[in-house]
């Protein structure tokens, strides 16, 4: 195990922080292990492009999975994410811009 020591700045652009987000619930914790992930990978810039299943799984434990969208039907696709939701697992998505 290793401590990750965190202080009390986050990238901010003055309406909102630059990167994650906990859909106005007014919680921190998304932006703490955000903050956490990046200092273990040396910096924001370098957790770009990477899974968030790679970062929940370093900062928690827990075990993850990763489902590819393009494989599954909608149909497939639901029949995954339902159960997961219903066990309160902690889900992410991500996509790219442009």
């Amino acid at each position: 195990m290793r401590e990750i020591c965190l202080d009390d700045y986050f990238p901010h652009n003055g309406e909102g922080f630059n990167f994650s987000r906990d859909n106005e619930q007014n919680e921190i914790w998304v932006q703490l292990l955000e903050k956490a992930w990046a200092k273990m990978c040396g910096s924001y810039a370098k957790t770009i492009g990477g899974q968030e299943s790679e970062s929940l799984r370093a900062l928690t434990g827990a075990p993850s999975s990763v489902i590819d969208h393009k494989e599954l039907g909608v149909d497939d696709l639901w029949e995954k994410i339902f159960p997961a939701d219903k066990a309160n697992f902690t889900m992410c998505c991500s996509c790219l811009d442009g």
